[in-house]
């Protein structure tokens, strides 16, 4: 969400936005960074958030001493940062740490992409790295087989021939930085 998605414009009502019963919440066109309608799926902490907030009966979703926000960087949203000792902060960190958490829990960067509603892959490419489990069944691909022999020697002799492409008949030889020979 950006800053805009959560303040409020005079005469809007956003609790028109949440639809608690399908767990979604819709920020309209214009209302998002790329300026794109975006569907938010809501979780369940996010949903008993929500909850509490229409209890208190408020028209807007959120609101500060009864009032619709107008804009969220306020005098008093900056000393709440001082109180919690965040310096350097800025709104969209928000978001950024968002999409780090989520990908740090193994979520797709495409679906980050969709929840996030990036136009471009390569915007939501950032968080790429912060998990790289998709990748380890590829790492596994890459195996060698260790079967010891007598003696602990590789073979002597024997056909190198090996297939059409020039590769050698013998046992793939795997050695380690401190010239270990794993091959035998």
């Amino acid at each position: 969400m950006s800053r805009s998605s959560v303040s409020a414009q005079p005469g809007e009502d956003h609790w028109e936005q949440v639809d608690l019963s399908r767990r979604i919440v819709t920020i309209g066109h214009g209302d998002t960074k790329n300026g794109e309608a975006l569907g938010v799926p809501l979780n369940d902490l996010a949903i008993a958030v929500l909850e509490r907030r229409m209890a208190i009966q408020h028209e807007y979703v959120f609101t500060f001493k009864g009032r619709a926000l107008g804009q969220v960087n306020t005098k008093t949203w900056r000393a709440a940062l001082v109180r919690a000792g965040i310096t350097d902060f800025r709104w969209h960190d928000l978001r950024h740490t968002w999409a780090s958490w989520l990908r740090q829990n193994d979520v797709p960067t495409w679906v980050l992409q969709e929840l996030g509603g990036w136009k471009s892959e390569s915007m939501v490419r950032r968080y790429a790295h912060m998990s790289v489990k998709h990748l380890q069944p590829y790492a596994d691909q890459l195996t060698f087989s260790v079967t010891p022999r007598t003696g602990g020697n590789p073979p002597a002799g024997g056909s190198a021939e090996g297939h059409k492409n020039g590769h050698s008949s013998e046992p793939p030889r795997l050695k380690l930085v401190a010239g270990t020979d794993l091959s035998y």
